[in-house]
């Protein structure tokens, strides 16, 4: 993202406002506002940032409009986690590495067809977007680095 490191302390301090559960089970391990229909202030702020890109980014892709849907926050600290899982219902899927430490886990993927599990080079600071077809994950983070996403369903 643009001027992460400018955005990095507003947005954290924002999700720390928020409304937000934790999930502790044997699929996740997360806390999360995902739950919440409450408004969502660091949202507004990210999308600020991202949205002329994002929308031009689906322009070259042939689309007309961007249709944000349902967006979230989820933090993982040590032995957190989510399992495998896809997005039915929307086209796209964005994750924004808000907080991402050198070692801990980056979104892993399964390829479709291969069952390969692959992942996608990222560093704090960057945003992915990909096929809601695509299963992923965050594996267990085995670092004492909290890791902290912005994702949305782009319908």
């Amino acid at each position: 993202m643009p001027n992460h490191h400018l955005v990095k302390g507003v947005l954290l301090k924002s999700i720390a406002d928020a409304i937000g559960e934790t999930r502790d089970s044997e699929n996740e391990k997360v806390r999360t506002d995902w739950y919440s229909n409450k408004s969502k202030e660091y949202f507004k702020q990210f999308w600020f940032f991202v949205k002329d890109d994002v929308e031009g980014l689906f322009k070259n892709l042939g689309y007309k409009n961007v249709n944000v849907g349902v967006y979230w926050y989820q933090q993982y600290t040590k032995d957190g986690c989510f399992s495998w899982h896809r997005h039915e219902g929307s086209t796209w899927n964005i994750v924004y590495y808000l907080e991402l430490g050198d070692n801990s886990p980056r979104t892993e993927f399964r390829h479709p067809v291969t069952q390969e599990v692959f992942t996608v080079e990222a560093d704090e600071g960057d945003i992915i977007i990909f096929p809601s077809l695509l299963l992923h994950r965050s594996s267990v983070n085995q670092t004492d680095e909290r890791k902290t996403i912005i994702a949305v369903n782009i319908d």
